[in-house]
């Protein structure tokens, strides 16, 4: 040991060892500008927008964006914080646009992809922050068309109904997991779970962006709780319904469409927002021609579905009632 310590004392002047933290002050490391929050799905009679942070190195300085071959707006940076943000509006043609962010240090310029919903596969590849992204990390909207109810049935005795597809039912979304259980296990029916916390439906966007060949004869969306985690439900969450409709409606085939409605839940300051959101799914379900298949009913009162011991809950029914819920599934597959 003494001559190691001696080795090491030797050795230390010869060393290019890096400058102490307290004699060299640190750099910060700013992050570049960036969407942050787009809609997934919008509709090609809507006007929508992006949002856009943007850090600010000098306070107070001026600015300035615009997509590429439009005319920049004159922005100012504040002058009393580091990051900032503001609203774009899209440009709702299909493609690549890209904005320009001209800052004090330079441009910047972020590409956005809008893809029509009717294409036979989506470019989309995960979720950075809860929205859909490419392979390359490029913000992708889908372009689809607002369902029209009414006019679907003045029409529908001079339309021909779409085939029905022969390949393997496919379920995706919520798992619905209790108690090292889920109510998919044991179904016949090729699973894609697909969940976020902050937006789940974003995620089965990302799950069915390639669908498999045959198409499913059947297609289930377990939409799940987790979208009503904050206290509110996302009022857009429901165009995945129509969304999806259009795509199989443009490849020419179209699956019996069932959403399971999620069950209640057990937490009491949940259950407000769990039955708002609940309604506005069967409506839209009943606008794009979607089946229901009630979980909540199947499930029954959730202290009591979802009770394994005394004061001890699951966040979905477990037992005899996860059974229950089963077989509303399977029932739903066998159609």
């Amino acid at each position: 040991m003494r001559w190691t310590v001696l080795l090491l004392a030797a050795l230390l002047p010869a060393l290019e060892l890096p400058p102490s933290p307290a004699d060299v002050p640190g750099i910060r490391i700013w992050p570049p500008p960036a969407f942050t929050h787009w809609p997934a799905v919008v509709y090609s009679d809507e006007e929508r927008n992006a949002a856009v942070g943007v850090p600010v190195k000098k306070r107070g300085a001026k600015a300035e964006w615009g997509w590429e071959g439009e005319a920049p707006i004159p922005l100012q940076l504040p002058d009393d914080v580091d990051q900032t943000s503001g609203l774009v509006q899209l440009s709702l043609q299909p493609g690549v646009r890209r904005l320009r962010v001209g800052l004090p240090d330079g441009d910047h310029r972020l590409p956005l992809r809008v893809e029509p919903a009717t294409a036979p596969v989506w470019p989309l590849a995960k979720l950075i922050d809860g929205y859909p992204v490419d392979e390359a990390g490029v913000p992708v909207i889908l372009l689809a068309s607002r369902p029209q109810p009414a006019r679907e049935r003045i029409w529908a005795p001079l339309r021909k109904d779409l085939p029905r597809p022969e390949g393997r039912a496919l379920i995706v979304g919520d798992r619905l997991e209790a108690w090292n259980d889920s109510p998919w296990n044991g179904l016949d029916a090729e699973v894609r779970p697909a969940t976020d916390l902050v937006k789940a439906h974003h995620a089965c966007l990302v799950a069915l962006a390639k669908l498999p060949q045959p198409l499913p004869r059947t297609l289930i969306w377990c939409p799940g709780n987790e979208a009503i985690q904050v206290g509110e439900h996302d009022p857009e969450e429901g165009r995945l319904l129509g969304v999806l409709r259009e795509r199989f409606a443009a490849l020419g085939a179209l699956p019996v469409l069932v959403l399971a409605l999620p069950p209640r839940p057990v937490e009491r300051r949940l259950q407000a927002a769990h039955d708002a959101r609940r309604e506005a799914l069967v409506a839209e379900a009943d606008r794009t021609g979607w089946r229901l298949a009630d979980l909540a009913r199947a499930a029954g009162d959730p202290e009591s579905a979802n009770k394994v011991g005394d004061n001890v809950f699951t966040a979905y029914p477990a037992g005899e009632a996860m059974g229950r819920v089963r077989e509303v599934l399977k029932a739903s597959l066998a159609k």
